[in-house]
């Protein structure tokens, strides 16, 4: 039936017209009574014995309006459409304020495409009795069509007023706020229609999916269950509830929910897609890429499925199979964005950058898609061209407003500029604080016990505890840590990697616990940091590619700080410290940190003595004749000011040569760039020796050609400048006045290489002038370099775990006063 509205239909509205003269009071009650006897065939589904009565009325009485609409009523549900419309008109000429002949005519034109007209019936319904809910629910389903979502709550809302205990007109309220992004609001609608029927599956499948939207993933998955007590075979609540289980890392648990809704329809796919999803999040590829291709076998047009299948088989190293996979939904969407996207990412680790940006500008083509701005904006970063990256960064923000990997990134991009102040980049870290705040829901309460007479539990959050900076530094730092038997603190690893390496495995053995988390949420991973009962947390990775930061806005620990693969403020107003020294963050410099500075005695760098067995060389310039001075830093680093110095110093020793190596110049364009650069500033292309990237052995190996290193300027060597040292070769830094800028100058303090730091440029160019003149003394440097930094704080691990311990010993008694014995 097209109308389906005997449920609705109002016989208490069916008034007639104007009283009938007393003369014919008799034949009006005999019509009445026709017309109700009509009214109960109609509520049976008698239509034919209905039209009698309702004939036989109105040729009693042919005012009676009640009887024009049950015969109208009828006349709809046959189709006879013409018939219909002049019945209710004649009902309307009778009783202009009938509600249901103006609800029914309603129905009709919206039935002939005819909005206008419909909507103005259903709202002179509503203006005729106020509590007609099948008008409400009408108007708001033309509205909704019609996309006027604010008029059609508006209405709803009036609906809800004069109809309070209505769970339909609730239900469209809760879906319209829902539609708002005003899930607070949907939520409450959606709890007070169960209130009303607390069996409406459609109401408990809709407050589950808006408490997932409101990242309330725990109690979606108690009401998404609730919802299959009652009807079992829900194959969109199976979904819902498989997705609130793998939000929140109850990966088998999903996997069984979406294997369940699979029994009910093996053919779904969308089931299929997100079983693959979680089977991802398991490492188990095989099972993955089937679910995947069973999920378009069942629907061959689902672009998600595509997608991820794509994603599957590169991930597998499949990268050919992975494009044709992107290509075939090009095929069929073409305007898809997000496999111009990931095609480009695969250009992008293949190191074709180019054709990696074309595919993201095709991407963007389609729509603003902050995806394809934020990996844009990496490989201008690659690139060097820092202010494009900036701009895509931010592109990215506008696009999604809450994705903190842009805003992390864009921070990051700034340390490699000379023309951002402190000011500038305190500011952007802070809105980026205020964003990771925003997605938070903090802890003000912790479990921890007293300190007294027990360790502390400190944890630290990294994904980089491998083979690179972090876990070079942080290496023998634990190591001496854990074999302290005076030591004040336990140690604790959030590692979120799916990568580990042989270095993580040496680390791995000193910690007390160590969690694998990369496939956690910010939310999830902060809820186990805090049911674990953290006393202090700390950051290792800063503003660097996939950190956590936003972990710690939701502040799972009472104390939290920052250390280490970092040399900025993060931003984050939950993070209570950072972690820095005297040289490298001087007194006064405090106003530049959203944190609190907490200074090392000597130096906030402790590096790990490289396990190769290679040894330091003479001197090279004595056999070559002529001075080579060497970089191995990212030649990102490298920029324009420190192009042009380096090049004064080629011109002031006009026999001297410059040793470049980094990883990106295995790349034969950002070779020719290089020597570009250089040219420009007159010097020749046989005076440069530009290198790509080895194993670390034969990386170690090459300082054997380095004579004297140049550290970059603002952004100066880490863990380069350690390993160099290592080799025995001096570095001259420019300490600048903020924190990365004064990375050098800190490791060359440490190590006993004061006078090997300067303050201008034209200090810099006059050290390296005066090094190069006495070969004597810069032999006699180089053979006993490694004895003296290994002596030095800079590679004492024993002596650095100490300070450290003290140090979040005395975080911690800054909170809760002295009890740690």
């Amino acid at each position: 039936m097209l109308w389906k509205l005997k449920e609705l239909f109002r016989n208490s509205a069916n008034k007639p017209g104007a009283a009938p003269p007393l003369q014919a009071r008799q034949e009006y009650v005999d019509a009445n009574a026709c017309k109700k006897l009509g009214d109960a065939c109609l509520a049976q589904g008698q239509l034919d014995d209905a039209e009698q009565y309702y004939l036989q009325a109105l040729e009693m009485v042919p005012q009676l309006a009640g009887a024009c609409v049950g015969l109208g009523y009828i006349y709809c549900e046959r189709e006879l459409y013409a018939q219909a419309e002049a019945t209710l008109e004649r009902a309307l000429s009778i009783s202009p304020d009938n509600a249901d002949a103006h609800y029914l005519l309603g129905k009709l034109f919206q039935a002939k495409s005819e909005s206008e007209a419909a909507c103005e019936h259903y709202r002179r319904a509503i203006e005729s009795a106020s509590d007609l809910e099948p008008a409400y629910l009408s108007l708001c389903q033309l509205l909704m069509a019609q996309g006027r979502l604010r008029e059609a709550t508006r209405i709803v809302s009036a609906g809800v007023a004069a109809n309070p205990v209505s769970a339909n007109l609730l239900f469209y309220l809760g879906n319209l706020q829902f539609e708002d992004g005003d899930f607070p609001a949907a939520m409450a609608s959606f709890e007070r229609a169960l209130a009303i029927e607390p069996s409406r599956v459609d109401i408990l499948a809709n407050l589950g999916l808006t408490l997932l939207k409101n990242k309330a993933a725990m109690q979606a998955e108690e009401v998404f269950k609730r919802a299959l007590a009652i009807d079992p075979r829900l194959i969109a609540v199976y979904l819902n509830l498989g997705n609130a289980l793998h939000r929140q890392g109850k990966y088998d648990e999903a996997i069984s929910v979406y294997r369940s809704g699979l029994a009910f329809d093996e053919t779904s796919a969308g089931l299929l897609n997100n079983l693959g999803v979680s089977l991802r999040a398991q490492d188990n590829a095989e099972d993955e890429i089937a679910c995947y291709r069973q999920a378009l076998a069942a629907d061959p047009n689902y672009a998600e499925a595509y997608l991820n299948l794509g994603i599957a088989l590169k991930n597998q190293g499949k990268t050919d199979e992975a494009m044709s996979c992107f290509a075939e939904l090009i095929a069929r969407q073409p305007k898809h964005s997000g496999a111009y996207v990931n095609r480009g990412n695969i250009y992008c680790e293949s190191g074709h950058l180019d054709l990696a940006i074309e595919q993201y500008d095709l991407a963007l083509g389609i729509e603003p898609n902050f995806q394809a701005y934020n990996n844009k904006g990496s490989v201008m970063l690659m690139l060097g061209r820092f202010d494009e990256a900036v701009a895509c960064y931010e592109s990215a923000l506008e696009a999604n407003p809450d994705m903190a990997a842009a805003h992390s990134s864009m921070l990051f991009t700034y340390n490699y500029m000379e023309n951002r102040s402190p000011a500038e980049m305190l500011s952007a870290a802070k809105r980026f604080g205020a964003l990771v705040a925003r997605l938070a829901s903090p802890f003000s309460e912790w479990t921890s016990a007293p300190a007294t007479n027990r360790r502390l539990r400190v944890a630290f959050v990294s994904g980089e505890l491998r083979n690179g900076p972090v876990g070079f530094f942080a290496e023998s730092i634990f190591k001496a840590w854990a074999a302290n038997p005076s030591r004040h603190c336990e140690l604790i690893v959030y590692f979120h990697n799916k990568i580990s390496d042989s270095v993580t495995a040496r680390i791995k053995p000193n910690c007390s616990e160590w969690h694998d988390v990369a496939t956690l949420s910010d939310e999830n991973l902060a809820h186990k940091i805090h049911q674990d009962r953290i006393d202090v947390l700390i950051d290792l990775d800063g503003h660097t590619a996939n950190n956590r930061l936003a972990v710690f806005a939701w502040k799972p620990a009472p104390v939290q700080a920052s250390w280490l693969g970092y040399f900025a403020t993060t931003g984050v107003a939950a993070i209570d410290y950072l972690i820095a020294d005297p040289c490298t963050l001087p007194m006064g410099e405090e106003i530049n940190f959203s944190e609190k500075i907490w200074r090392l005695p000597e130096t906030r760098l402790c590096f790990t003595a490289p396990d190769k067995d290679i040894e330091v060389s003479p001197l090279p310039s004595l056999a070559n004749g002529y001075l080579t001075f060497g970089c191995f830093n990212n030649l990102l680093k490298m920029n324009e000011g420190t192009v042009a110095l380096w090049s004064r110093i080629l011109t002031a020793l006009p026999a001297s040569k410059l040793f470049l190596k980094a990883g990106s110049l295995k790349d034969e364009a950002t070779r020719e760039r290089t020597l570009e650069r250089f040219a420009a500033h007159g010097i020749a292309g046989d005076r440069m020796i530009l290198e790509g990237p080895q194993q670390r052995a034969a990386y170690l190996a090459a300082y054997h050609r380095v004579d004297i290193a140049l550290d970059p300027f603002p952004y100066t060597g880490g863990a380069t400048s350690a390993e160099t040292l290592w080799m025995g070769v001096p570095i001259i830094t420019l300490a600048g006045e903020h924190f990365v800028s004064r990375q050098g100058a800190g490791l060359l303090k440490n190590a006993g290489l004061s006078d090997w730091v300067a303050t201008t440029p034209d200090e810099y160019l006059g050290l390296a002038v005066r090094h190069a003149g006495n070969l004597q003394q810069l032999a006699q440097l180089r053979a006993g370099l490694r004895r003296q930094v290994l002596a030095s704080p800079i590679f004492d691990a024993p002596r650095f775990a100490r300070h450290i311990d003290e140090a979040l010993k005395g975080m911690w008694e800054q909170r809760v006063g002295p009890a740690l014995k």
